[in-house]
């Protein structure tokens, strides 16, 4: 079975307009004092040395992908140590038995074209030879090459995926009233271009008006230009600033969105919440919404687990994720689910967004001779497996033949009707 983790959160933004602020944050590390000189030197000896090994296990796996190659590595915009903590995180992710994570790109209220595009987009990798285990043909390339198998005949696959986070509330939509289809702060038309950079699309709302356009307006199919997830706060208050209609989340559910839990605001990893809550206030208002999310979604159809986690110890394995979603009211079977079957249909639902309501699917390739062969004996050509009665149209149905046959020989008079067939 397969596993999703859909939001590996990120310590510090990758966009090229925060490069002046990760190398702010990581020289303002570097003003400790002169008394740790000889615990840098043999910091940054270790990083190099890391670095060289990422080096050399990225070569395997660059030489089979051709093409344009980065010239510059959106994860040198950030401290170092937030990238070996991202690389560590990642790797546990695929070592506890995940199969797909997605990088998680947050922007507040609105959208720069020119600076939000996804740090790790490439137009040209959809059309690269991929592995045939990858669960979507994804448009960026993977943060980490090296964890990701090239290999066609690699048994565990890995998919790095990039997401962008929309936080929304009603600062913004004064100013953004003209825009074009009611969406408040979010221009949707003029971002066409930098929502389809992504491979997931989410959104967050913070008001009751951002709510409901989310699940109304902003998860309808259109192309390029559908959210995927509506990710909701659950944690940081005892009771989320808008009510949970049945109708309202019903119309997002019937759209293909799907509403996101994160398990880590709940568990006592050493972070602190941005409103300074305690673990056991955490835990009991995540409990408490996230309850309230299962009533008006039929005991979790349509919902999906996530860590959401900024470091190691807040995320865990899927069978710790189904035992700890007990807590918050999921049965074990929806549990399974959110991890597994619903993130699977999320990830369709995105790739039609980008054909908009496009047959998605595999083409079925069979033998020119096979089917000559039984199209000569009054078969159905299927290819290299045999006619299924109950399946293939124009087939005659032997077992009819048969009785009657069986009949004739003993005498038994035929109905009317079984003359006539």
């Amino acid at each position: 079975m397969a596993f999703f983790d859909f939001n590996v959160a990120l310590a510090s933004p990758l966009f090229a307009s925060a490069s002046g602020a990760g190398g702010g944050g990581g020289g303002g590390g570097g003003g400790g004092g002169e008394l740790s000189k000889k615990q840098k030197k043999k910091a940054n000896k270790q990083q190099q040395q890391q670095h060289q090994q990422n080096q050399q296990a990225d070569k395997a796996t660059q030489s089979s992908i051709k093409g344009k190659e980065r010239e510059v590595d959106p994860l040198d915009r950030i401290p170092v140590t937030e990238k070996q903590e991202l690389h560590s995180r990642i790797k546990d992710l695929r070592d506890l038995g995940y199969t797909c994570i997605a990088l998680n790109h947050t922007i507040h209220n609105r959208i720069e074209p020119s600076q939000h595009t996804n740090p790790f987009y490439d137009a040209d990798y959809t059309s690269k030879p991929q592995p045939p285990t990858s669960h979507m043909p994804s448009v960026s390339l993977p943060a980490f090459p090296h964890l990701s198998p090239s290999s066609p005949s690699s048994s565990r696959p890995f998919t790095q995926l990039n997401r962008l986070t929309l936080i929304v509330d009603d600062s913004g939509t004064s100013s953004s009233k003209g825009g074009a289809g009611g969406g408040g702060a979010i221009n949707l038309h003029q971002s066409g271009s930098t929502l389809a950079s992504y491979d997931i699309l989410s959104i967050r709302p913070l008001t009751s008006n951002q709510f409901n356009l989310a699940c109304l307006s902003h998860t309808e199919l259109k192309p390029g230009t559908s959210f995927d997830i509506i990710s909701l706060d659950l944690s940081s208050s005892p009771r989320l600033p808008f009510y949970l209609k049945r109708s309202t989340v019903g119309k997002a559910l019937d759209n293909g969105a799907v509403f996101e839990v994160c398990y880590s605001d709940g568990l006592d990893h050493g972070e602190e919440s941005s409103g300074g809550l305690r673990r056991e206030d955490r835990l009991r208002n995540l409990v408490s919404n996230t309850r309230d999310l299962l009533r008006v979604t039929q005991g979790g159809k349509g919902v999906i687990l996530s860590s959401g986690a900024r470091s190691v110890l807040g995320i865990r394995s899927p069978s710790d994720v189904v035992n700890l979603a007990a807590v918050f009211g999921f049965h074990p079977t929806r549990a399974r689910e959110a991890l597994s079957a619903t993130c699977a249909g999320l990830l369709a639902r995105a790739q039609t967004r980008r054909s908009w309501r496009g047959v998605v699917g595999m083409p079925r390739i069979v033998s020119a001779e096979g089917d000559k062969a039984e199209a000569g004996e009054g078969k159905v050509a299927t290819g290299s497996s045999a006619p299924d009665p109950s399946k293939d149209m124009g087939f005659v149905d032997h077992a009819k033949g048969q009785k009657r046959k069986e009949m004739a020989q003993q005498g038994a008079p035929l109905s009317k009707k079984q003359r006539s067939e």
